[in-house]
């Protein structure tokens, strides 16, 4: 993700991969689960075009 934008902080990565990740047990956070399933490819996407946070999820794992 840095390579890509290296003006990306830390805080902002984080976010991003919580934003992307894939939702499992709970909606939102939870103790299980976390944030969910890492969605690399997708965290990879929002660096080069954020709008895509915005879609919803539609993957089927």
């Amino acid at each position: 993700m840095k390579s890509l934008n290296d003006s990306l902080s830390i805080a902002e990565i984080r976010d991003i991969l919580h934003k992307s990740a894939k939702d499992l047990g709970e909606p939102g956070h939870d103790v299980l689960t976390g944030y969910g399933l890492l969605n690399v490819f997708k965290a990879v996407q929002a660096v080069i075009d954020p709008s895509i946070l915005l879609l919803p999820d539609d993957s089927n794992y």
